[in-house]
């Protein structure tokens, strides 16, 4: 598709350096696990202290820990894909 990638461990330092974490101004951590983005998060406010961080939480504490970390925006899937559904059986129209 003409994106450029890079394959690796976002964990680890040298993964987001190859990826420009000192050029971005935004990163994502949507991996499955908690624990998982948690860690991306830490190593990269390590890397790049100011840059805009948005995650994904399975939990409602994880929300909290993600947050603590150096997420600036915290997302809950299953949350708003709940909301949505009772948005809809409410309001059908």
């Amino acid at each position: 598709a003409g994106y450029l990638t890079v394959h690796g461990d976002a964990s680890e330092d040298d993964m987001l350096l190859n990826a420009g974490i000192h050029r971005a101004a935004r990163l994502l951590s949507l991996l499955p696990k908690a624990a998982d983005n948690l860690y991306v998060i830490l190593t990269a406010r390590e890397l790049h202290p100011d840059i805009l961080i948005v995650s994904r939480a399975e939990e409602d504490h994880d929300e909290k820990r993600l947050r603590r970390a150096g997420a600036q925006r915290v997302i809950a899937p299953y949350r708003v894909g709940g909301m949505k559904i009772a948005e809809g059986l409410i309001r059908p129209y």
